[in-house]
């Protein structure tokens, strides 16, 4: 091996070590995200002259709340299961498979929620005719603000989710991998 050679070449450990720590970085970012879009979700009351409109009215926003707990509680979970294991030099295959399985799932069940969320927030925004729902978002505009952002959230805790399965998959190739995961270009 040639001088030119030692200077690009990251020690196993040293890899192993950075995807730990983005692993962990992710699925602190997914609580975080989760918390944030729940708070944003439970302070959303509004009253309007006499009528007051609240979660408990529109099941696709219960739905959206479960979803939200749940990824939350699966973020925690996973976040200690992964600090734990961030000691050893390189975590387990089945570890990794695990969680690439529930991280997919995860993906299904709010990206499913913040469909939900956005298609109660259009119909709230425009209405529907045919159906005889009227626009509610004029009327209960900081409601419909507040239920906007918390599907802006939720959208950043799918693609933060989309992250940890690619992270998982790539941690995987590597400890499959006969070379751990680098190219050889040896013909």
């Amino acid at each position: 091996m040639d001088n030119s050679q030692k200077y690009f070449e990251i020690s196993s450990e040293a890899v192993s070590f950075q995807l730990q720590t983005v692993d962990l970085f992710l699925r602190f970012s997914v609580f975080a995200t989760s918390l944030a879009a729940l708070l944003v979700m439970g302070i959303s009351k509004e009253t309007v002259l006499t009528e007051t409109t609240e979660l408990k009215f529109f099941p696709a926003l219960i739905y959206f709340e479960v979803a939200l707990c749940v990824a939350g509680f699966y973020a925690i979970i996973t976040l200690i299961i992964s600090f734990k294991a961030s000691g050893k030099a390189s975590p387990s295959k089945f570890l990794l498979c695990i969680f690439a399985v529930f991280d997919a799932l995860m993906i299904v069940i709010v990206g499913s929620a913040t469909g939900a969320s956005a298609a109660f927030g259009y119909v709230g925004l425009n209405g529907n005719a045919e159906m005889g729902w009227m626009k509610m978002c004029d009327v209960y505009n900081e409601f419909c603000r507040h239920i906007a952002a918390a599907t802006a959230v939720s959208l950043a805790d799918c693609i933060i989710l989309v992250m940890l399965v690619f992270s998982s998959a790539y941690s995987l190739y590597r400890l499959s991998s006969p070379a751990g995961g680098r190219i050889s270009n040896r013909g």
